[in-house]
């Protein structure tokens, strides 16, 4: 109380300058700030496994052909139910080139994709569009659980998303 008294002019001050760096270290009033201000992610491959599997099938070969494809998915369960009008169809959407005679590893020649244009295509397509966060989120929400003593997670096919 002595001070205050005092020296009541300097105390007024003081709050005076408290009070403006109180405002000046606020954080924004909600209602200020803009509803939903989005950050854009770093852009990733697409999710689309058929071109990895063609180039992997492809390896060091000119191509790989479309019933081995097919025999692929069967094989590894991720599509037990394709056949080379299914995979020639799925190719076609995403606008892979097909030729009409193309030798496999083994020199045969059937239809199929050349390793040539499915690098063309692969090179030529657009990047995946960026996935946009809200400004509130700023970090992945959970991690991975790893653990020593369970088993490998076992692949499952999923079919795909309607937008898709």
């Amino acid at each position: 109380m002595y001070v205050a008294v005092r020296y009541r002019a300097w105390v007024i001050w003081l709050i005076v300058g408290w009070s403006v760096a109180a405002l000046v270290h606020a954080p924004e009033d909600r209602a200020e700030a803009p509803e939903h201000e989005e950050e854009e992610l770093p852009v990733e491959a697409a999710a689309d496994p058929l071109p990895g599997i063609v180039q992997a099938l492809i390896g060091d070969a000119p191509g790989v052909h479309l019933k081995t494809v097919v025999q692929h998915l069967h094989e590894t369960g991720q599509d037990t139910a394709c056949t080379t009008a299914d995979v020639t169809a799925a190719l076609d959407r995403r606008g892979v080139p097909i030729r009409a005679s193309v030798r496999d590893a083994a020199g045969r020649v059937n239809r199929a994709v050349h390793r040539d244009d499915l690098q063309a295509w692969i090179d030529a397509r657009p990047l995946a569009a960026p996935v946009t966060l809200s400004k509130s989120r700023s970090s992945i929400p959970t991690t991975a659980v790893t653990s020593d003593v369970a088993e490998a997670a076992t692949p499952v096919a999923t079919p795909p998303t309607p937008h898709e």
